[in-house]
């Protein structure tokens, strides 16, 4: 007798790539969650997953039965989904990832009047400038800004916006260090860069015709 919870919870484990943090996920003891899962085992007669106290792996088939356990659960979320979209009001979790910025300047109001017309729907927002996964960290949605072409990926995508980025520099710091008027002038000029994890950066320049050229920087302070 198929048991779909055990699919469900089989699912958590490997996406959160360990019993702990699934079982921390779906607000249960570990050992019941264990528990699933060598049920799930036993009926199957596989191992899917080799774990000891200090190694978590997939096995071969239990990553083949990951990928059908995941449609299926696709399919009944989409099977829900269907339902509720026939009803006029919505409602359940959603979860939402963006950058800082964006929830500052571009999301801000738009996400308070959302919960305004959906009283019944629960947002939870994570704010954030790095890249998160969006599958282990179970995002439903998430806006990001990419400078290069959206990388090719099973999500589903959709391009929001065009946001054209500008250099900009204080009275005091050109009066200081003096305006450049060629691309070549900036790489004398010091710089600020957005985010942190690296320390160099390169600016993407193009001029009325639409001609580009890159200028390598490396700020004095990210």
């Amino acid at each position: 007798m198929i048991d779909l919870n055990d699919y469900f919870y089989f699912v958590h484990v490997v996406e959160k790539q360990g019993f702990s943090p699934a079982a921390s996920a779906l607000n249960m003891p570990k050992s019941r969650l264990s528990r699933h899962i060598k049920q799930l085992e036993e009926r199957l007669d596989s191992k899917l997953i080799q774990r000891t106290s200090r190694q978590f792996k997939i096995t071969d088939t239990g990553r083949l039965f990951y990928r059908h356990a995941r449609a299926l659960l696709d399919e009944m979320e989409m099977a829900e989904a269907a339902v509720q979209s026939t009803k006029k009001t919505l409602s359940g979790t959603v979860k939402i990832s963006c950058s800082l910025g964006v929830a500052q300047f571009a999301v801000k109001q738009l996400l308070v009047e959302f919960l305004k017309e959906n009283p019944k729907v629960n947002l939870v927002q994570q704010v954030t400038n790095q890249t998160v996964d969006l599958v282990s960290n179970g995002i439903d949605i998430a806006i990001r800004g990419h400078i290069d072409q959206l990388p090719d990926s099973s999500i589903i995508q959709r391009q929001l916006t065009t946001v054209s980025w500008q250099l900009f520099a204080s009275p005091a710091y050109i009066e200081s260090h003096g305006a450049p008027s060629s691309p070549d002038d900036l790489l004398k000029q010091k710089s600020l860069k957005m985010g942190w994890q690296s320390t160099s950066g390169i600016w993407t320049l193009e001029n009325q015709e639409g001609l580009e050229i890159t200028v390598p920087h490396r700020p004095q302070l990210c």
